[in-house]
């Protein structure tokens, strides 16, 4: 009886619990649902931050800016890489000075997920003006760095360190300068990422869907009310 017990206690954990995080990433561009946003709308997902001291009075601290979803390839200082069917541009155009500017995006890990490990995020980014870093919390993404070319193209990029449990801020920052202004007339900040992938954790990769425990969980129940049928039938 004492197995049976057991059994049954098991199957109903595999029916309730959640043994596989899946952490939701996204696109630049795109709806809560992953879908496309419509063009000028804000990036829900994607927020930029820039120095208050930059362009405006005030405290040196980030403050946030409206940045809006681009239509189709967008026009900058050069000709910029195009929307895919994906992902879009989410752009700013506004007074600017020499500055960093930091788009943010936030998703959530399990300690169960950082336990397990072996997490990769991974997708293909462009950036608008100077590229300056990858970062992931407080640790630098030092393999990707790529030679700035103004949004012409889209870069592959892998982050495997400085995952932590909670939520987790993966920040592209560029860097728009006096020279760029002057160079190019316009103060045009953007950033692309397409195709931004988690995998790792305690899913170790593709996270099985709910239906798939749900199964297992009344396979589980099945082999117990055998042994429970079997049990009686031999008394």
């Amino acid at each position: 009886m004492t197995k049976l017990r057991l059994l049954a206690t098991a199957a109903v954990l595999l029916t309730t619990s959640n043994l596989a995080h899946a952490a939701q990433v996204f696109n630049t561009g795109v709806t809560a649902g992953g879908g496309l946003e419509t063009p000028g709308q804000p990036d829900i997902h994607y927020p930029l931050f820039f120095p208050s001291t930059c362009c405006f009075s005030g405290l040196p601290t980030m403050v946030a800016l409206p940045a809006n979803i681009a239509n189709g390839s967008y026009s900058g200082a050069s000709a910029w890489t195009p929307n895919t069917a994906t992902a879009q541009w989410t752009v700013y155009n506004g007074p600017t000075s020499s500055a960093l500017f930091e788009f943010s995006t936030t998703f959530t890990l399990t300690p169960g997920d950082i336990l397990a490990g072996n997490l990769q995020l991974s997708g293909m980014m462009a950036m608008a003006s100077n590229f300056v870093r990858i970062q992931l919390n407080a640790t630098s993404d030092t393999d990707d760095a790529f030679t700035t070319d103004f949004g012409a193209a889209l870069h592959p990029f892998t982050v495997t360190s400085g995952f932590v449990s909670g939520e987790n801020k993966l920040t592209f920052v560029q860097e728009w300068t006096d020279a760029n202004q002057i160079a190019f007339g316009n103060s045009f900040q953007g950033l692309l990422v397409d195709q931004l992938t988690l995998t790792g954790g305690e899913g170790g990769g593709a996270v099985p869907e709910p239906s798939t425990y749900a199964m297992l969980g009344l396979g589980l129940a099945g082999l117990a009310y055998r042994r429970f049928r079997s049990v009686s039938n031999s008394n």
